[in-house]
């Protein structure tokens, strides 16, 4: 029952950074080119990879389908946003990302992660992600499935939901849809 709460205050915030999402006008995003070395030192994998490691424990790998971000609104800055969602149901493990951006750069994100072993969470700008291709839009006026490809890097530090324990996680992604 813990994990269900744990994932419950997950899904709340990130729902408290990308909620009531609104498409942009002229959501294309550019510039779509690579740059940047990113951060961390896991290295963006293979198309429809999401890759992390939290402290020195094994790097985990999630893979299409079950990777995929959303587009929207950062309703609290009322600016451009992106969520990167990845799961693994055979593991019942998840691992979610939002930053508030839709373009190459480095960024504050917010992070949760939760499995049968391990329920993490990010505060705000307790982690940094570096975009280094985003070319992205989303397909409908609601928050919803992005289209196109973003790939980059992460690293920071997570906590237990009590915000104890605090633990390194780094990781990278490389998503098309």
């Amino acid at each position: 029952m813990k994990k269900v709460y744990g994932l419950l205050s997950i899904c709340i915030g990130f729902a408290c950074i990308v909620s009531s999402c609104q498409k942009m006008a002229g959501h294309a995003v550019s510039p779509a080119s690579s740059s940047g070395t990113g951060i961390g030192t896991i290295a963006v994998g293979a198309s429809g990879t999401f890759i992390y490691q939290v402290g020195t424990g094994p790097i985990v790998t999630y893979i299409t389908p079950n990777v995929g971000f959303i587009i929207g609104t950062d309703t609290v800055r009322n600016i451009p946003a992106t969520a990167i969602i990845a799961s693994n149901p055979a593991t019942n493990s998840s691992f979610i990302l939002a930053y508030s951006g839709t373009s190459v750069g480095t960024y504050d994100m917010q992070a949760g992660l939760t499995s049968p072993t391990l329920n993490k969470q990010s505060t705000y700008g307790a982690q940094k992600t570096n975009i280094s291709f985003q070319n992205t839009g989303s397909t409908s006026s609601n928050s919803s499935f992005g289209t196109g490809t973003i790939k980059g890097t992460f690293t920071g530090t997570m906590t237990d939901v009590s915000g104890a324990n605090p633990v390194s996680v780094q990781g990278s992604f490389n998503i098309t849809q």
